[in-house]
């Protein structure tokens, strides 16, 4: 996929980063998931960021790892922290990143990337 993409455009800047934390280290209600569901979306997420991580250094891309970023920005975070919905969504779906995103990686109002 990215030598396609660096195909298509030799001079672009590509950013790859990782999904963000769908389930913090416990489980909260807002998630509507069971402690058992809970565990098995960590360690699904855990798995993806794994690989995200190993391929990253091959793929000549500028790497954001939001998955481990500090805090809690799950769906469980008061609602000025969090990343991604939980059940009800903010805004957008459920258990999707949302215009929170965190301002220092995501593009600013106008969609453009950050400096």
């Amino acid at each position: 996929m990215f030598g396609r993409i660096h195909a298509a455009a030799p001079s672009a800047t590509v950013v790859f980063t990782t999904y963000p934390r769908e389930a913090p280290a416990g489980n909260c209600a807002a998630l509507s998931f069971t402690t058992a569901e809970a565990a098995v979306v960590r360690t699904m997420g855990e798995k993806l960021e794994a690989v995200f991580v190993d391929v990253a250094p091959r793929a000549d891309v500028v790497f954001v790892d939001i998955y481990v970023a500090p805090g809690d920005h799950t769906g469980c975070a008061p609602a000025a922290q969090r990343w991604t919905a939980g059940h009800v969504p903010d805004d957008g779906f459920a258990y999707h990143p949302h215009r929170a995103w965190p301002p220092s990686h995501g593009p600013d109002d106008r969609g453009q990337a950050r400096s």
